[in-house]
């Protein structure tokens, strides 16, 4: 008997010992995963909400460099007609330096909205869609008086698309939305 309290002596001990530096290793490093120190890639394409109609794959320019692509795939299970879509940016905010000239040259920061312009967005594929099909829709570009982002700087823009379910003879409107986040291409 007197063995077996031993080992649990042990045990305890080894977890009191190594047990807190393992506790502070393991905080040192969510600190400094949420300070964004090992976010060497940048920003990941990701998508959030939407239905059974999906993004697979999208491109989204910085604004006045052209017209972006969404390729979407109709996970339905029947055929759909895409009618529409609109693509609208989130509102970002940036600080930005402002100094006025007085008496004494005085400079502070202020925050600004910033937002995205997107003058249309357009299915390219008209018709039906069979289940597991895929279709893409075409956006146009901010092409002037547009928010200076480039290539790189981080979006978040919000995708709906309108379409119809054909089950048998019925015909359904749906709508399916979502946002979509990246970097500018």
């Amino acid at each position: 008997m007197k063995y077996l309290n031993k080992k649990g002596q042990g045990a305890m001990e080894y977890l009191m010992t190594y047990g807190w530096a393992i506790m502070i290793v393991l905080i040192a490093g969510i600190v400094l995963w949420q300070l964004g120190i090992f976010n060497i890639g940048g920003t990941a394409k990701i998508f959030k909400g939407f239905g059974a109609v999906k993004p697979l794959s999208w491109g989204i320019p910085a604004p006045t460099t052209g017209d972006g692509v969404i390729t979407l795939v109709n996970g339905e299970g029947v055929k759909i007609i895409p009618v529409n879509c609109t693509l609208d940016s989130l509102t970002g905010e940036t600080s930005v330096t402002v100094c006025q000239q007085k008496k004494k040259k005085t400079c502070k920061e202020k925050h600004q909205q910033i937002y995205v312009t997107f003058l249309g967005c357009e299915v390219v594929n008209t018709g039906y869609i069979p289940a597991g099909g895929e279709f893409k829709l075409i956006f146009h570009n901010c092409t002037a008086n547009c928010s200076d982002e480039t290539a790189g700087d981080p979006y978040e823009v919000l995708l709906s698309i309108n379409y119809n379910k054909s089950i048998g003879i019925i015909t359904e409107p749906h709508l399916t939305e979502g946002t979509l986040k990246g970097t500018f291409e």
